[in-house]
Formats: C-alpha cells, structure tokens, sequence
C-alpha cells in the first residue's frame, strides 16, 4: 500500500478520536496542538490504527511517535 491512503486513514482515526479538533488534523500535528491529546488517547489512538491495519507496535515504538505523520510512516513501514 502506498504512504498516501494510510495517512489519510491515520488522519481519519485521529479525527474520530479527536472530534472537537477536526479543521485543525493532518500530517503534522501533535499532541502539542491538541487538547485531548494525552497520553491515554494516544494510546487509543495507536489501538485504533493497530485494528485498522492489522499490526501490532510495541511499547518503544509507540513513545517514539511524536505526530499523526510519524503514525503513518510507522504503519506504513510495518505493513511492507
């Protein structure tokens, strides 16, 4: 699968997870840009994108991502 789709889904996850913040998700954002980013909905967040794709990241992984962009490009690099 290309980059393109899985971000877009990253990007769709994080809206669904983050409803109140949609006009303002993309490739860049962070946990510093959103409210209800913390710790906890991260972890949903990464769950949810565990679901969707089929892979699993494991717990240095999941710290390791800062932005929905470095979400996507771990998906992506799992999923080759």
């Amino acid at each position: 699968m290309d980059f393109e789709p899985v971000l877009q889904k990253v990007i769709s996850l994080a809206r669904e997870q983050f409803p109140d913040e949609r006009a303002e998700i993309g490739e860049r954002t962070t946990a510093a840009s959103v409210a209800a980013w913390n710790s906890l909905t991260h972890v949903m967040l990464i769950t949810s994108v565990e679901k969707s794709f089929g892979i699993r990241f494991d717990l240095l992984e999941m710290i390791e991502m800062k932005s929905l962009g470095d979400i996507a490009r771990a998906t992506h690099d799992k999923m080759k």
